[in-house]
């Protein structure tokens, strides 16, 4: 886009728009936005100069301003950094009773007796897990249910069970006390 030169009508106000006296300062920008918003409205040339001004003033817009915005918005970016990472809630997470968080066994390639490779997607998944963190004894009206193992325990539990969650980019799952088939001693 070429330069457009215009020389508005509303730039008579800009003098006493920084003007010491507040009262001067805002009759002269009431008229100014009164007759930019007139002008740009009725011309072309004046709507792609204030757009083009818009831009410049953009450009040209101080490093500190854009340094103090950016530190405004720190807690708000950090928060949504986490939350987009996942895991944000770990420290507080804990699972209500009756419940349990585990971390499965990677699956690894698998080479079956014929020789194919299986990939960890296709291999079967071993149904081990460590135990992360337990949510407590299982209260209900028959009674209290011990939670079967505590933290760090290796448990076996049953397949395709409970609900995936992703927790600091590391797959976990969240499974009943139930689900819980036996722990595995050293």
């Amino acid at each position: 886009m070429a330069n457009i030169i215009l020389k508005p009508s509303w730039a008579k106000y800009e003098k006493g728009i920084h003007d010491n006296d507040t009262e001067t300062q805002i009759r002269e920008t009431d008229a100014f936005l009164d007759e930019r918003d007139k002008e740009t409205q009725n011309s072309r040339k004046a709507r792609e100069w204030e757009k083009g001004r818009k831009k410049e003033w953009a450009r040209l817009k101080p490093q500190w301003k854009k340094q103090k915005i950016l530190q405004e918005q720190e807690p708000f970016l950090t928060t949504l950094r986490k939350l987009r990472e996942g895991g944000y809630l770990m420290e507080n997470l804990r699972p209500v009773p009756g419940f349990i968080i585990i971390k499965p066994d990677e699956t690894n390639e698998r080479i079956t007796a014929s020789g194919v490779i299986l990939p960890g997607s296709v291999a079967e998944e071993t149904c081990t897990a460590d135990v992360i963190r337990i949510g407590g004894d299982k209260k209900s009206m028959f009674g209290t249910e011990p939670c079967p193992c505590k933290d760090n325990d290796r448990i076996l539990y049953r397949h395709d069970t409970g609900l995936k969650i992703t927790i600091k980019g590391v797959k976990m799952l969240m499974i009943g006390h139930a689900d819980v088939l036996g722990i595995l001693e050293d």
